[in-house]
């Protein structure tokens, strides 16, 4: 389970790195602007989970399953908070405004997606710690 999980997310990764590329070719637009801010922070969090998975195991089924399902919830979530990030360009310039005050649109969706998505990383972290580290021999003393 650990190389499927493993696989989902480098394969996300690779796909989300090929969009973005696809959509730099295409040409940078402001309105283009959210969805490549949430194709990076998708590449991001793949990448982030890939590296920990590879790091530290879990052992069992459920401890993949667990952590797949916080992957996706960190995934969805961060995709949308990159997202709502990468709309302060485009309010700035329909609203003709300066950078703070397009910031006061996006804040609270930057802010109510961001902490499940860190939430759920901070949880996997600890889960992989705490189950590797259960797993360690103890040295002789």
């Amino acid at each position: 389970m650990r190389t499927v999980n493993l696989v989902v997310m480098l394969a996300v990764a690779v796909i989300s790195a090929l969009l973005g590329a696809i959509n730099l070719l295409i040409g940078v637009r402001t309105n283009h602007l959210p969805l490549m801010a949430g194709l990076l922070g998708l590449l991001l969090i793949s990448l982030a989970y890939a590296l920990l998975l590879m790091n530290h195991a879990a052992k069992g089924l459920r401890g993949q399953l667990l952590i797949l399902l916080l992957y996706m919830v960190s995934a969805v979530a961060g995709f949308t908070a990159c997202g709502s990030l990468g709309l302060v360009p485009y309010t700035m310039q329909s609203k003709t405004m300066s950078l703070l005050p397009a910031l006061n649109y996006v804040w609270r969706a930057v802010l109510i997606c961001g902490l499940p998505a860190a939430g759920s990383y901070a949880l996997a972290v600890s889960l992989l710690r705490r189950r590797s580290a259960a797993l360690r021999p103890i040295p002789d003393r």
